[in-house]
């Protein structure tokens, strides 16, 4: 139901002004409303403006598809899904495991095996999805 009421609640806007600003205001309004609520999954969400964008007239699908695949883009997107190959084999934990068997239980030791496991996680993942992992 909010799937759909969501974009007609906010189709007014573009409809009377007509602008490519404004449909892109639509369209964003939307996206955003749709990733607070997380009514579609966060991937599906932000793949959006590929549809829209070109339907709309607001750009092309050439432009658009650009946006997305920038070096930068791509290196976050890869080392997402590393971070998830990561968390699904639980290699996390088996690291924090060996380092713990390792380092001892002492407190200091132990805020430097979270410091060297962090930092070992780091050389692929983002730091803060290795600070979340090891949580």
């Amino acid at each position: 139901l909010f799937l759909v009421l969501v974009p007609l609640c906010l189709l007014p806007l573009p409809l009377v002004t007509g602008t490519e600003e404004a449909w892109c205001a639509f369209v964003m309004i939307w996206m955003a409303l749709y990733w607070m609520t997380e009514a579609l999954p966060l991937p599906v969400t932000s793949f959006m403006p590929v549809l829209l964008f070109p339907l709309m007239g607001i750009l092309s699908s050439e432009d658009t598809a650009k946006a997305y695949l920038n070096d930068i883009g791509i290196m976050i997107v890869s080392s997402l899904i590393i971070a998830g190959a990561v968390e699904t084999s639980n290699l996390h934990k088996r690291i924090a495991l060996k380092s713990l068997l390792v380092i001892g239980t002492s407190n200091l030791r132990l805020l430097l095996g979270f410091m060297l496991v962090t930092m070992f996680l780091s050389m692929w993942i983002p730091n803060t999805a290795s600070t979340m992992l090891n949580e």
